[in-house]
């Protein structure tokens, strides 16, 4: 009924808070279906009225419960305005070493009306301490602002930017795997015009995958700006950074961790297939769904080394975009694959299942909340371990 009702796949801790409810009210699946159905009613009226609709300038900073307005980054720009210091240093690792001698990383941009952007841009990608060992891939949605010329007069100082116009306009998942396929590094990541990279933030990428044969997707914390015109240092006095959680199942069901900027194997493409071109908004977050449901594994990188733009006028903060829904369609699809069927089951079956990892000790586990089932598992386990280093002392 959640599923059907309420729109969406449900996640755990939701499926828990319902499950209580119901058992403590006694409610009957008659009952459930009614709530079910006036909160369906509900949120099509508030869609109606234009209620769902999101507020580019108030946004939650992911991973934590703080929201950033535009009148919160005004105080904190009038406050560094009085203290007139210059923002630390960001803290370079060494030089990067190419042992492969060619390309490395392939940076991909999609293009469309980023006239505004586009000098910046350049000038940030152009500045990355992996110098020689990436290529930036530009894939021109057939913009009108004419960015080519820009690129061109760049293209004659780096011979590492790769430009394609289409003759059509494309979305953004298609101009990503057009240029997936062009792609000659063994690493791949998107990077936006309207964001901001630090000039080593290519390099501690390519080398946390160059060190971790076992991470197949790199991600990390970010800072966010109201201001496209400052450096990055700049952004980084702010403070407002995310504090995204690392990728598990039920995590990513919550969070889409590797939003912004990350790394990925490009062998990737070839196990799970390319971004799925029918969504709008949403088909990087289905690709790590499908990455995790497939087995891959992600690493969070603790230093924030980008830049996001909060962009009144972008995609993602367009409030005409299909993202909610298109979400909320891939929790429907994903969360019973990312989730263990014993959360959609009784908490008697679980405590079953359970009491034969954790093994009889003549205490029955207790049943009616599948967070109670685990916690007295885990006890039980504490206490038999505590009992075995006693025994062995």
């Amino acid at each position: 009924m959640f599923d059907v009702y309420v729109g969406y796949g449900a996640r755990a801790s939701e499926l828990a808070i319902w499950d209580d409810l119901a058992r403590k009210s006694g409610w009957t699946r008659a009952t459930l279906a009614e709530i079910f159905y006036n909160h369906y009613r509900k949120a099509k009226d508030d869609e109606a009225a234009g209620c769902a609709r999101q507020d580019p300038t108030d946004v939650l900073v992911m991973g934590t419960t703080e929201r950033l307005t535009a009148e919160k980054w005004r105080a904190r720009a009038a406050q560094l305005a009085t203290e007139g210091e210059p923002p630390p240093p960001f803290e370079c690792p060494a030089p990067y070493v190419n042992r492969s001698g060619g390309i490395r990383v392939s940076a991909i941009a999609s293009l469309y009306k980023g006239g505004r952007y586009i000098d910046k841009f350049l000038d940030s990608m152009m500045n990355q301490t992996l110098g020689d060992a990436f290529e930036l891939i530009i894939v021109d949605a057939n913009s009108p602002e004419n960015e080519a010329e820009t690129i061109r007069k760049y293209q004659q100082r780096f011979k590492n930017i790769v430009y394609r116009r289409m003759d059509y306009r494309i979305g953004i998942y298609d101009a990503w795997n057009v240029g997936i396929e062009m792609a000659r590094g063994e690493y791949l990541t998107n990077t936006n015009l309207d964001d901001l990279r630090h000039p080593a933030s290519l390099q501690i990428q390519a080398e946390t995958l160059d060190r971790l044969p076992f991470a197949d997707v790199t991600y990390q914390d970010f800072y966010y700006t109201f201001d496209p015109a400052l450096s990055f240092d700049q952004v980084a006095a702010f403070g407002f950074k995310s504090d995204l959680p690392i990728v598990t199942p039920l995590n990513l069901l919550h969070f889409n961790s590797p939003h912004n900027a990350p790394m990925w194997r490009k062998a990737l493409h070839s196990d799970v297939g390319m971004f799925n071109t029918a969504f709008k908004s949403a088909g990087d977050y289905e690709f790590w769904m499908r990455c995790l449901t497939a087995g891959k594994v992600f690493y969070k990188i603790n230093t924030p080394h980008v830049v996001y733009y909060q962009n009144p006028q972008g995609v993602s903060t367009d409030p005409n975009m299909p993202g909610v829904r298109e979400g909320h369609g891939l929790f429907k699809q994903y969360a019973r694959k990312l989730q263990s069927p014993l959360i959609y089951g009784t908490s008697e079956e679980l405590a079953r299942q359970v009491e034969a990892l954790v093994g009889a000790s003549g205490e029955k586990l207790p049943g009616g909340d599948h967070y109670d089932v685990v916690a007295s598992a885990l006890l039980r386990l504490a206490r038999a371990a505590r009992t075995d280093q006693e025994r062995a002392a």
